[in-house]
């Protein structure tokens, strides 16, 4: 389906689905919701083989679509305003954070097609700005307006490294898909705003 569909959001509210071939639209995804839910922050395929997306909205709104049925599967409100998103499609467990001092988790029953919100994540600064959880599950990466990089333990949850190369607003991070010739082994790749692009090879 991934290598069908593109998605990308349309303004206040709703999102949509484009065909890779020609480009045109595909479906209008509603958040089907009586409160405004302001702009689409962030977007994870939570099935892929099942067409299962989850976005997560300005009013901290979080919305599950079957993109196959075009339709509302669950609408759940947390806490937090989310600026970051990730989620593991095996274990069913999520992360997201904004400008708050901490990381929600939550988990997607996905029998009953519901959010449960778990215990947060303390951070010592607030404002992350990048989620993102490594392909083998064994850490999780926070990127922080502050150009801090928080490494924590998937499986625990728990803080495992400060990295402090970066002086401004951490913009993405990305895994290589396997090891690197140059430095025989998996790298990271932290993209920043102040205009540096760091490799680590970190936790393999």
């Amino acid at each position: 389906m991934r290598g069908i569909w593109w998605l990308c959001p349309r303004g206040d509210n709703h999102m949509e689905v484009h065909s890779l071939r020609d480009l045109s639209p595909v479906l209008k995804l509603l958040p089907e919701c009586e409160e405004n839910v302001g702009a689409l922050m962030c977007l994870r395929i939570i099935n892929p083989n099942a067409g299962h997306v989850l976005g997560a909205f300005e009013s901290g709104h979080f919305i599950a679509w079957d993109l196959r049925m075009g339709r509302v599967m669950s609408v759940e409100k947390l806490k937090e305003s989310p600026m970051a998103l990730d989620y593991d499609d095996l274990t069913n467990r999520g992360i997201y954070a904004g400008a708050a001092d901490q990381i929600g988790v939550f988990a997607f029953q996905k029998s009953q097609m519901t959010l449960q919100e778990r215990p947060e994540i303390p951070l010592k600064t607030p404002r992350v700005s990048c989620l993102r959880i490594r392909p083998d599950r064994k850490i999780f990466i926070s990127g922080q307006c502050s150009g801090r990089v928080r490494v924590f333990s998937w499986k625990s949850l728990r803080p495992l490294a400060v990295l402090t190369e970066h002086k401004k607003t951490i913009l993405d991070v990305a895994f290589s898909p396997g090891p690197v010739d140059l430095w025989k082994a998996p790298l990271m790749a932290i993209a920043g705003e102040d205009s540096q692009i760091t490799l680590w090879d970190i936790y393999n």
